[in-house]
């Protein structure tokens, strides 16, 4: 960042291309030039001192022709990826799936009221690229995770000491680090069997961001990267597990499995023969020969097949054997997710109480994620991403549906 004349900044890092030789000149005869590190923001700050009012006008017009902005940098949508092409085709989808989904959920006013759905059954300014908001670094240090399932209905589910949040305490020589087995324990144990519990009768719609452990697949799921073009003698510790499947052959749905065993011979150290059953895991080769669609269109790739076209993440899997509903956020649009607003709230309440020690946060982290996690705050973060999504599905794009919902917000 730079500094420009006490309550100026810009970024150092900006392309100086639109500013022509004779303006850069002017502004370097007409200020003082000083530079240093800035700690809080990892970079090198330039600070310009005018010597008159109307040098920092003329400075600003040339930020402004560029395309700059000046403006706080509060905290709001990063637009990077929100109008890439396949990223508006899911959303598009998503919004309106999610819309469909909305039709059969309970609302909630601002004031806390409940309706039941009709069923059948002091940030300084700077200039910035407009959507650029620079994130501060991450200090180094103890750290606690939480993986937490919320509703609307009654923020963090719980029933008695069992409860929808996990704080789990990351390190090599603590709780080791959070992996997608971890969130689908979470899942299964917790946040599936305590939804039923305290929502007797109704269906979940457990929607997830598309972070890698999200999207990760279980051991015996059909991945065509786990095979080799040749079958392969399956080693004992080797924990890949391919299921067995189903595919069409001249209208008739037949059964495969993945593995197969043969007797091989080997000699024994007296110089005895004997056979033994080995077991081998089918390659691509094999697998496709046994579809008749060995050297057909793409030979070396049965992730055209719709077997393995159609196989689902563990997460996906899990919700959905439960008889719930299985969503993933789209790209780049943490707007839609309402948790991350109680995320952002709750980090905001530790640094206002907490006395900065390892010790009391750990103490108090409960206490903490409590109090941003008040009904009338989640029902708030949840209204407010509600609203989003309904813009996305109406076709607008990203700065749109901000325009929109500020104007909502905002009345």
């Amino acid at each position: 960042m730079a500094c420009l004349a006490g309550n100026f900044q810009i970024r150092t890092s900006f392309d100086y291309a639109f500013i022509s030789d004779e303006a850069y000149f002017e502004i370097l005869c007409t200020c003082t030039i000083m530079e240093k590190y800035c700690e809080c923001q990892g970079s090198f700050c330039r600070n310009f001192e005018f010597q008159e009012a109307s040098q920092q006008v003329q400075f600003g017009s040339i930020f402004t022709n560029g395309g700059y902005i000046f403006r706080k940098n509060s905290k709001g949508i990063y637009y990077d990826g929100h109008e890439r092409a396949d990223v508006i085709e899911y959303r598009k989808k998503w919004a309106n799936r999610m819309m469909g989904c909305k039709t059969k959920m309970a609302r909630f006013s601002e004031n806390d009221e409940v309706t039941m759905p009709q069923l059948s059954t002091d940030e300084k300014a700077m200039w910035l690229v407009e959507g650029e908001n620079p994130i501060r670094k991450k200090g180094p240090g103890m750290s606690l995770m939480i993986s937490e399932f919320k509703c609307a209905c009654h923020g963090t589910m719980s029933n008695g000491a069992w409860s929808s949040r996990e704080v789990f305490h990351p390190g090599a020589d603590r709780d080791g680090y959070w992996t997608s087995a971890h969130m689908l324990k979470q899942l299964e144990s917790n946040a599936i069997p305590l939804f039923e519990v305290i929502h007797p009768g109704c269906k979940a719609v457990f929607v997830f961001d598309q972070s890698t452990n999200h999207k990760a697949y279980s051991q015996n799921a059909l991945i065509a990267n786990k095979i080799t073009l040749g079958d392969k003698e399956v080693e004992e510790d080797d924990l890949c597990t391919l299921r067995d499947t189903t595919f069409v052959r001249d209208g008739e749905e037949q059964v495969q499995s993945m593995y197969y065993e043969k007797d091989e011979w080997f000699t024994k150290k007296s110089g005895q023969w004997v056979t033994k059953k080995v077991k081998y895991v089918k390659g691509v080769r094999t697998i496709l020969e046994e579809r008749g669609m060995w050297l057909e269109k793409d030979p070396y790739n049965p992730t055209s097949q719709p077997d393995f076209m159609s196989q689902k993440t563990a997460l996906h899997e899990a919700v959905e054997v439960s008889g719930h509903i299985f969503e993933l956020y789209p790209k780049f649009h943490c707007e839609c997710n309402w948790i991350e607003r109680y995320w952002g709230s709750a980090k905001r309440e530790v640094r206002l109480q907490c006395d900065y020690t390892y010790n009391s946060l750990d103490k108090n982290i409960h206490t903490f994620l409590d109090n941003a996690g008040k009904l009338s705050n989640v029902r708030n973060y949840y209204n407010r991403s509600w609203r989003y999504i309904e813009a996305y599905s109406q076709d607008m794009n990203v700065k749109e549906a901000h325009d929109s919902v500020k104007q909502i917000h905002f009345k």
